[in-house]
């Protein structure tokens, strides 16, 4: 099969398209490598977490993330420091409004969160105490949105 009609140009287009298939056909397998190994989401996306985590003003830190892909899917999964004053309901709402909000920004993602109280020598604390006013939490409050006139305050709607 001749492409030009000159021997050494027809090698040297050939020659090059090999080369054009076989680099495509190795960004492929290390693509799918990567997928079947779990392997840690993009840099830019680990930074995308973090900067959803930072803007929530309750948490007090964050610790231990940890990402991969497993296929599509894109698992999420690290460690936040809350005011140890939250009640347990109250923490659980802040906690699952953090995880729905990575959870948006972070397609086809499955996001754990694990929520830790700070410790009593926090030196955070007077800013701490002060997360635990109801109108404080209410501004965070994903129920508030709603409309739901219990949000975090324990009474429940007439």
């Amino acid at each position: 099969l001749r492409f030009t009609g000159v021997a050494l140009f027809d090698a040297l287009i050939a020659t090059a398209v090999g080369v054009i298939i076989l680099r495509s056909a190795y960004q492929i397998l290390a693509r799918s490598v990567q997928d079947l190994m779990d392997a840690a989401l993009p840099e830019p996306e680990q930074r995308e977490i973090e900067r959803v985590i930072r803007r929530h003003t309750f948490v007090v830190s964050s610790h231990d993330l940890r990402t991969r892909r497993a296929g599509s899917p894109r698992q999420i999964d690290f460690s936040v420091v809350l005011c140890r004053h939250l009640g347990l309901g109250e923490a659980h709402d802040l906690v699952d409004h953090v995880q729905r909000e990575i959870e948006a920004t972070i397609s086809q993602s499955h996001v754990v969160v694990h929520a830790e109280p700070c410790a009593p020598e926090c030196k955070l604390t007077d800013r701490c105490v002060l997360w635990t006013r109801e109108d404080d939490l209410l501004a965070h409050d994903p129920r508030r949105e709603a409309g739901r006139p219990d949000a975090l305050s324990g009474s429940s709607p007439s």
